[in-house]
């Protein structure tokens, strides 16, 4: 990404030069180039795993995915910037965002879009024009540099960007929302409150890694573990707890929406990557987690699906009533 450097405007008018900003490229729009035969054939060595991806959890690639896997495995690195995607190899992207981010750049840099000739040029890897309906704001370019970035991010100071940067622009908001919630988990855990009932209870800190349910687990974290999806393809849940001794999974949807969708299909995919045993012997809980605010409006629908987690006594059109809905302060 980069800027037209010193603008001159009587030069502009005179010419009638007028700036455009072009927005990062979206997940579908690359699956839908790749559809083109050609095209597909001139980037294909660009999607190859060049190097060890132990850090992505792709320790199955086969080299034999279809190339809709191949686009969603690289997303995560290479996120909206088409240049990453299709004219970098996987070892020039991961070496060139670490070392943007290696340059001293944070997360408010980021997020406060300083591109072009206004900041250094390592700087603009690390950046994403993305619209949020009709709202346009700048982002991290993948999730690999969201996570990375937050890690190095003080919880405090998410908090104060999540106000500052989310008011007005629900996209950031959210993305914000997700990072404080796996930096609470992996820090001291977190304080939540229950609709209903249940009212509030504490989830203990835990290990945080990285999750593809393409790949699947061969075997199960031994400690409470919090799983963090990188599949552009896992939709329905932003985290999977899994707890051996207790024989006891928690998906985890982070949203500060006022309704968000249940597609029970994602959950089955998930269950059955990670070998979970049909039959009852586990306990599957599915936790909505929204600011405390919203607890009281959040509604979960539409629901799809229905009865796709009946084997894990989950029962057929009872699936919003057996979900959870919990609420953390932001504040």
């Amino acid at each position: 990404m980069s800027s037209r450097g010193k603008v001159y405007i009587e030069w502009d008018q005179e010419m009638k030069l007028e700036t455009h900003k072009v927005v990062s490229w979206t997940l579908d729009e690359y699956l839908q180039a790749v559809q083109h035969d050609e095209l597909y054939e001139q980037v294909k060595p660009f999607l190859e795993m060049d190097v060890e991806v132990g850090w992505m959890l792709i320790t199955t690639w086969d080299g034999q995915e279809t190339r809709e896997e191949r686009v969603a495995r690289k997303y995560y690195l290479a996120g909206g910037s088409c240049r990453f995607m299709f004219q970098t190899t996987v070892a020039n992207v991961k070496k060139a965002l670490d070392d943007a981010i290696e340059s001293g750049t944070n997360l408010e840099t980021v997020l406060q879009g300083n591109v072009g000739e206004f900041s250094p040029q390592a700087i603009n890897r690390l950046i994403a024009y993305v619209e949020f309906g009709s709202k346009r704001s700048w982002l991290p370019v993948s999730k690999y540099v969201a996570s990375t970035l937050a890690a190095r991010t003080a919880e405090s100071t998410l908090r104060q960007l999540a106000l500052s940067y989310g008011i007005g622009n629900p996209g950031v908001k959210e993305s914000l929302f997700e990072m404080l919630f796996f930096k609470k988990m992996e820090e001291t855990g977190l304080s939540v409150t229950y609709r209903g009932p249940r009212q509030t209870e504490s989830w203990d800190r835990c290990l945080v890694v990285n999750f593809s349910s393409l790949q699947g687990i061969k075997t199960l974290p031994a400690q409470n573990t919090c799983l963090r999806p990188i599949s552009a393809f896992q939709g329905g849940y932003d985290a999977v707890m899994v707890d051996q001794e207790k024989r006891k999974v928690m998906f985890v949807q982070a949203t500060i929406a006022q309704k968000h969708s249940f597609k029970l299909s994602f959950f089955l995919k998930a269950l059955k990557a990670l070998n979970i045993p049909e039959g009852g012997g586990w306990k599957v809980e599915v936790v909505f987690l929204i600011p405390v605010e919203e607890l009281a409006r959040f509604e979960i629908k539409p629901i799809e699906d229905s009865g796709a987690l009946k084997d894990y006594e989950w029962k057929r059109g009872e699936e919003e009533m057996q979900a959870e809905v919990a609420g953390i302060s932001i504040l």
